[in-house]
């Protein structure tokens, strides 16, 4: 599963640009590999499912991303929340199947901070998922919130 910020903080220093060229890479090797791939994206416009979790098919490897576009805040404890209760669904019709999420954000989500004990049912939650936050903060000045959400839910961290 692939989860991708496209809030409005994404727009600046071209981090929303960056992350579709990310997802398309995933989609890519998800087809040459033959494995199912679910995507997502997230913004103040909603959490929309762009393509449900399953094979990606010829005709959708390079899926249409320019049409992903960028604005208001950032549920991030919602896409979160929503991508593993998907996994979970559809790790109940495929069993054995190895569950990965990766989420693409700046991490500035429009939540009043980040405090352990809020993050502890979801990183109990997610425990069997491998999941990954992308970073695509390219601000001047960093704030590091991915890589503090990264570290709340147990998540390994990477920086584009």
């Amino acid at each position: 599963m692939i989860a991708v910020d496209c809030s409005a903080s994404t727009l600046r220093g071209g981090a929303l640009s960056a992350a579709k060229g990310v997802v398309h890479n995933m989609i890519l090797q998800a087809y040459r590999k033959r494995a199912s791939v679910g995507l997502l994206t997230f913004s103040g416009l909603g959490i929309n499912m762009i393509k449900p979790i399953g094979k990606v098919a010829r005709n959708t490897v390079k899926p249409d991303l320019n049409g992903i576009a960028g604005g208001g805040g950032t549920p991030l404890l919602e896409a979160w929340r929503r991508s593993v209760e998907i996994l979970r669904q559809h790790k109940q019709s495929h069993e054995g199947v190895e569950l990965k999420l990766f989420v693409l954000t700046d991490g500035r989500a429009n939540v009043s901070g980040f405090h352990n004990g809020y993050y502890n049912s979801y990183k109990q939650q997610s425990k069997d998922i491998q999941s990954t936050i992308i970073d695509i903060e390219f601000q001047p000045v960093r704030l590091a919130k991915a890589q503090e959400f990264a570290h709340l839910t147990g998540s390994q961290y990477a920086h584009l």
